[in-house]
């Protein structure tokens, strides 16, 4: 997460590819993630870093807001 008042500054994309390369290096192969598929801003970060959208969606059982699944192979990141 980063705070609103951070947000544009690439602070996300650093901290997810230091996570991502920390899941490859522990020999993770595939990365799946939910988000919001009303979180236009958050989906294009996943997908400048290689996630892609699988098709799957669900309800939020907290929120009750609609998400949609993201699958980045680690080959991609």
């Amino acid at each position: 997460y980063v705070h609103p008042d951070n947000a544009g500054r690439g602070l996300g994309k650093i901290l997810l590819r230091h996570a991502l390369a920390s899941l490859r290096e522990i020999g993770f192969e595939e990365i799946t993630l939910w988000v919001f598929k009303n979180n236009v801003p958050t989906r294009n970060l996943y997908s400048s870093l290689g996630f892609q959208e699988t098709g799957q969606e669900r309800i939020d059982e907290r929120w009750k807001n609609p998400e949609i699944e993201m699958l980045a192979p680690s080959k991609l990141f």
